[in-house]
């Protein structure tokens, strides 16, 4: 299963907020929160988690191994998204702008 930064991020401020389970306690089932609950609960991101949140994000974009399988993709330390592309991403899963092509690079450089 699949999950993004933000359910991520939910998960692991309920978890802190909550006492840790006994043995057995959740059995096969699993926990009893779920995500939806989860984000029902602590009300949604604060303004400053948030932005933590997005430092941290673009650090690990920036300078972490994505960026390095990208390399070794397309032969450039660079993501596949131009200026045009990136404005169209939701801001939480932007990446950097030291790590985009530009549009001109993008087009002339396409594989597809």
């Amino acid at each position: 299963m699949s999950i993004t930064l933000e359910e991520a991020l939910l998960l692991a401020e309920t978890a802190s907020q909550q006492s840790p389970p006994r043995d057995g306690e959740f059995g096969v089932e699993g926990p009893a929160v779920t995500v939806a609950a989860a984000a029902a609960a602590s009300g949604g991101w604060r303004a400053a988690e948030r932005s933590g949140a997005l430092a941290d994000a673009n650090v690990l974009r920036a300078h972490g191994a994505r960026l390095l399988v990208a390399e070794k993709n397309i032969g450039r330390p660079l993501y596949s998204f131009n200026a045009l592309q990136r404005q169209f991403i939701p801001e939480l899963y932007q990446p950097p702008p030291q790590t985009i092509q530009d549009v001109i690079t993008s087009a002339l450089n396409r594989d597809s």
